[in-house]
């Protein structure tokens, strides 16, 4: 058979970050660590788009970096 490397992710996703920058590792535990309600010590300038999806119901994922970066 043919091996195309397609993958599939079964699972859940709880949160979606993305940043101006590379992270660290030690930065990726901080943010783990910190929880899902919490923004970390790291600087709020680098968050571009943080999606919690913690709003229960709805079509929309609220962007909570404060960018504005919603979506549909």
């Amino acid at each position: 058979g043919k091996d195309d490397n397609t993958r599939y992710f079964l699972g859940g996703i709880d949160e979606v970050r993305i940043y101006n920058r590379s992270v660290t590792d030690e930065e990726v535990l901080e943010i783990y660590n910190s929880g899902p309600t919490s923004n970390s010590s790291l600087p709020s300038d680098d968050l571009v788009l943080w999606y919690s999806f913690d709003a229960g119901t709805g079509a929309v994922a609220y962007d909570k970096s404060g960018n504005g970066n919603n979506g549909i």
